[in-house]
């Protein structure tokens, strides 16, 4: 077989390295051919290489990713969990507070409710106050008959109110006061009146009975009354007889001496 030269065309020997007529080297044709077959196969191996570094990025970069969403999903619980602390708190402490507020309310609850029973122990006088804006007022009278009286009432203002007494002998309106620790200050204008002072009963009085009871302790009382008038009295004639028997004594010993000096 045999080749041509692709520079001048000339027919050479297969085996032949240089041309014949215009001595090309063959060997440069072969080495050519190599690089061309080099080069065909570049782009293979280079778009091999190109998707491994691809695929590397992408691995890194999802791994970039990965770690971004850890933490982000950490920050995100640690914030959750720390608002929820805040919130817990602040709702205990509302809590708390609420409930001192709620206590304290029922406190002053407890003492800004007028309903209920009073007894003034020194005037020996008792009323119950209802919530239906009706009363009832007793005193204990030794020396004329008993007061019982119905009454009205409605607020007069901050820890006031009104008292109308269905009695003809109270002509002005009797003001109730509340005061410190139950207390109920009773005043009016009306010189039938005078001021009294009540203490809050844990419940309602029995106010019929409690008009017997004040009689029979008033009645208890006038019999000791009695009975230590009488015992001093006694003790007074005792003792009156006894200085006017010491002084006849005393005269019938001056008689005596009288007639022995004579």
């Amino acid at each position: 077989m045999s080749k041509y030269c692709p520079k001048c065309g000339t027919k050479n020997d297969e085996n032949a390295i240089f041309c014949r007529k215009c001595g090309y080297n063959f060997g440069l044709r072969k080495k050519k051919e190599e690089m061309k077959k080099d080069d065909t196969n570049l782009p293979h191996s280079r778009m091999t290489r190109r998707q491994a570094n691809n695929n590397g990025k992408k691995r890194i970069g999802i791994l970039i990713c990965l770690l971004v969403l850890i933490v982000f999903m950490g920050v995100l619980l640690y914030n959750q969990s720390t608002s929820n602390k805040k919130v817990s708190s602040g709702s205990s402490s509302s809590t708390g507070s609420s409930t001192s507020s709620s206590s304290q309310q029922r406190v002053s609850q407890t003492f800004n409710k007028i309903e209920g029973g009073y007894e003034d122990r020194d005037d020996g006088a008792a009323l119950n106050i209802n919530s239906d804006g009706t009363g009832r007022y007793v005193y204990y009278d030794t020396h004329n008959s008993n007061t019982d009286d119905t009454f009205t009432w409605s607020k007069a203002g901050k820890g006031k109110y009104k008292l109308n007494f269905d009695d003809d002998d109270i002509t002005a309106p009797v003001i109730a006061k509340q005061g410190d620790n139950g207390t109920l200050i009773l005043s009016s204008n009306d010189s039938n009146w005078n001021t009294e002072v009540f203490t809050k009963s844990n419940n309602k009085i029995d106010l019929d009975k409690y008009l017997e009871n004040a009689a029979s302790e008033s009645l208890s009382s006038d019999v000791k009354k009695f009975d230590s008038e009488s015992i001093s009295r006694k003790a007074d004639s005792n003792n009156e007889s006894s200085v006017n028997t010491e002084i006849i004594n005393n005269e019938s010993s001056v008689n005596t001496n009288g007639d022995v000096t004579n």
